[in-house]
């Protein structure tokens, strides 16, 4: 019986990419909390 693989190529080769892209996610949380907690303080 074959076991099923990811081929070649399925991941990304650069393994830094997921950790730039995880920094952005959580910048943009950061900064979408900062916008939605300024505007409750300014009303």
């Amino acid at each position: 019986m074959e076991k099923k693989r990811a081929g070649n190529e399925t991941r990304t080769r650069d393994p830094n990419l997921g950790k730039v892209v995880l920094y952005q996610l959580s910048y943009s949380r950061i900064m979408l909390k900062n916008l939605v907690f300024s505007n409750a303080v300014q009303r």
